[in-house]
């Protein structure tokens, strides 16, 4: 068995339910910052003339891709049943990590990117690829936007 690196795991961790996800073997996580602005370029001018309106603040989001396989981990780290075959991963990370609440807010934990702190946001996207591995490895990618929700 191959024991996976502590710094190629991150854990997310439901802040409604308590439930957690151990994902393992990832690649390094995408960090994108920014402040959104909205351009309006003049007509007839030149693109120097464009005026930018810029809100105040700033959104984050991070990337990172994984390996989803069977080795015996339970990667619900023990806050539900033993989550450990491939189909219960992928069952349980689409059906009940990112399942149909647009409002649940996840805490992100990864000692290599953020030393003692985490990373608390809302999940945008999930993708799950088996064209790679079969049945025995399926890879994906996971977004999460830093930020609480809130309803307009």
């Amino acid at each position: 068995m191959v024991k996976i690196p502590a710094k190629n795991e991150v854990t997310i961790t439901n802040n409604s339910n308590s439930k957690q996800f151990l994902f393992r073997a990832t690649a390094p996580m995408r960090n994108r910052k920014e402040q959104p602005v909205i351009a309006i370029p003049l007509i007839g001018t030149d693109p120097s003339n464009t005026i930018f309106f810029r809100f105040f603040g700033a959104t984050e989001e991070i990337t990172f891709t994984f390996a989803i396989f069977d080795d015996g981990v339970d990667v619900s780290n023990g806050t539900d049943t033993s989550i450990n075959t491939v189909n219960e991963q992928i069952i349980y990370l689409r059906d009940t990590v990112y399942g149909s609440d647009y409002d649940v807010s996840w805490t992100v934990s990864q000692d290599r990117y953020y030393p003692g702190g985490s990373f608390s946001g809302v999940i945008t996207n999930l993708s799950l690829d088996n064209s790679e591995g079969g049945v025995s490895i399926v890879s994906g990618s996971i977004t999460l936007k830093r930020g609480t929700t809130g309803n307009l």
